[in-house]
């Protein structure tokens, strides 16, 4: 191959790759407010159940973080199978919580466990 067809054959590779940088979807805002449903698990840091409310830590990267869900009366909570209630959640559980975001934030679907709930005052 001469320099020439090595040269044009790097720009025209540059350039796709460029134009599918430039166009890749923003996958988070695509699945707001739409019926798409995505997992996260994570810690219980904390739930409340008058202001229906769960925070989960979560890992990013090396980094730690804490992610807040709406939990609402439609939210199905699951103990190793069975049905339970917020505020069964005890701190330091770990749970996978399905959810869709929405301008709100994000509402969870369903929260499941597959520790059964902790002794009392372990919260």
């Amino acid at each position: 191959m001469s320099r020439f067809s090595i040269a044009v054959t790097g720009v025209v590779m540059a350039g796709l790759l460029a134009g599918v940088w430039w166009s890749a979807p923003d996958l988070a805002a695509a699945t707001r407010g739409t019926d798409a449903v995505a997992k996260m698990c994570g810690t219980v840091a904390a739930s409340d159940r008058a202001a229906g409310e769960l925070r989960l830590i979560t890992g990013v990267g090396h980094a730690l973080r804490v992610v807040v869900f709406r939990v609402d009366r439609e939210c199905t909570i699951r103990f190793a199978g069975a049905e339970g209630s917020l505020d069964e959640l005890a701190r330091g559980q770990v749970v996978v919580v399905a959810y869709r975001a929405t301008p709100e934030g994000y509402t969870a679907e369903t929260i499941e466990t597959s520790r059964p709930e902790s002794e009392p005052g372990q919260r």
